[in-house]
């Protein structure tokens, strides 16, 4: 029998058609140095990056596609969001759901004299976030949607925080969002928004993006050839070319760029509500083990569970060998797991994508009445 693939919270498998086709196209037809040369190759390279932009901005309800700056994934967009935010933040919040691509580095910046404060991103959000606050806090990190439990950060009282608190600067984490939920953009939301490109918008692996919303001053994360100002010792001044040195991954961003255009053909409210639906039925399937507890009942695309007294790579090392792909262990992200009290044995993450379907559910299903008798 088949692969079933319930790992998408790591990477989506499969893409659509569409995604393998653009990649087989900008390999033969885009294999030019985008911004480096005027001729053909050249040229049908950076045209196929600025469209991805394009792409993005519509998907993103966001009219300035200059300002997406690629990366190599959401990793380093949110290393380089915080490192190129100037001023560097002086006292930095962020919610326990958070990932080590949040924690480890504003802790780098504690060893040059940021501090920090985590609040618990359940009960009152909004109270727990003006707990933390201090006079200097000059940045907060959320992750609009928990990579380990799904549960999304209410947008009503981002906007309040963010009314409340103008001069603070918001870096979101839509890595779990994005390609799930429909999102607008705008200044009323936050400073900037990283992402992968790999994940729910079905690009391949080797591609991310931060959105700078605000303009600002933005020091380079790294430095080198842009195209343009070669002449210059320093980078350019304008975004993207300021933060995007050397030759970007013209197949990845083209495999993006198609990806977001897949997902406005289908409709983020049809995409939405197809992700809702196989989220309430994989609930209903966890739910028919008492030995299975879910960390949370509210997950969006993402739904993780715990086993009683087996540790989570017992469980995945089993499905593995009925051909179901998820994940065990921590995640990435110690802070949740330590408040859900499973730093230890961690949980078994089923993660969705719009291309999974009930059969998928009912085969993990399946798998998990056959684990139960052996091991219950």
């Amino acid at each position: 029998m088949g692969m079933t693939y319930l790992d998408n919270a790591a990477t989506t498998f499969p893409k659509p058609k569409c995604v393998y086709k653009r990649l087989q196209w900008c390999l033969r037809n885009a294999a030019g140095n985008p911004g480096r040369s005027s001729h053909k190759a050249a040229l049908a390279a950076a045209e196929e990056i600025y469209g991805a932009r394009e792409a993005l901005s519509e998907l993103l309800g966001f009219c300035a596609p200059e300002r997406i700056v690629f990366t190599q994934n959401a990793t380093y967009a949110l290393n380089m969001a915080i490192r190129s935010l100037r001023p560097r933040p002086i006292h930095a919040i962020y919610s326990d759901r958070e990932h080590n691509s949040v924690i480890r580095p504003i802790e780098a910046l504690c060893k040059e004299g940021c501090t920090h404060t985590v609040f618990k991103a359940d009960g009152d959000i909004l109270a727990a976030m003006e707990a933390a606050m201090r006079p200097e806090t000059d940045l907060c990190i959320l992750s609009l949607c928990s990579n380990v439990t799904g549960e999304c950060f209410p947008l009503p009282i981002l906007r309040e925080f963010r009314r409340r608190y103008p001069a603070v600067r918001i870096l979101l984490d839509g890595s779990q969002w994005l390609g799930h939920l429909p999102l607008s953009l705008d200044e009323s939301l936050c400073d900037v928004l990283c992402a992968p490109g790999h994940k729910a918008l079905f690009g391949i692996q080797g591609v991310g993006f931060a959105v700078f919303v605000k303009d600002g001053e933005y020091a380079p994360f790294v430095l080198g050839g842009s195209g343009s100002d070669s002449q210059s010792k320093d980078m350019p001044l304008l975004l993207p070319e300021r933060l995007e040195a050397g030759t970007l991954a013209t197949p990845a961003i083209a495999t993006l760029g198609e990806g977001a255009r897949f997902l406005l053909r289908e409709g983020m409210t049809a995409v939405s509500e197809r992700i809702l639906h196989l989220s309430t039925k994989l609930y209903e399937r966890i739910d028919a083990f008492s030995k299975l507890q879910p960390l949370s009942r509210h997950g969006i695309g993402t739904v993780s569970f715990a086993a009683e007294g087996i540790p989570s790579s017992a469980v995945t090392a089993f499905l593995d060998s009925r051909n179901i792909c998820v994940r065990g262990g921590l995640h990435c992200a110690p802070l949740i797991h330590e408040a859900m009290h499973t730093l230890d044995g961690g949980a078994v993450r089923v993660s969705l994508s719009y291309l999974n379907t009930v059969w998928d559910l009912d085969r993990l299903y399946r798998a998990l009445k056959e684990f139960k008798k052996i091991y219950y």
